[in-house]
């Protein structure tokens, strides 16, 4: 149960790394299908040996993961241009 409550602070991970600067919006976007598969592969060695663990885990954290691009996507600063030349 400890390894499903971890995987549920994925967002607030994401979206702190996010805001200081470590990890940029463009680059969680253009590897969405290296973290599934890293998530995949992770829920495969963290739960016991059935397949029903691994969806059980796996499957709400990609969710959580694209959540939290639309979630940073709608947070972005909008840096608005000077108008008044």
């Amino acid at each position: 149960m400890f390894v499903f409550g971890l995987g549920f602070e994925l967002p607030v991970v994401l979206f702190s790394l996010v805001r200081l600067n470590i990890i940029s919006f463009d680059d969680l976007k253009s590897r969405w299908r290296l973290v599934i598969l890293v998530i995949c592969l992770i829920s495969a060695v963290i739960t016991p040996p059935d397949a029903l663990s691994m969806i059980a885990l796996a499957l709400p954290m990609i969710v959580l993961y694209g959540a939290t691009l639309l979630m940073i996507h709608w947070t972005k600063p909008v840096h608005l241009e000077n108008t008044y030349a």
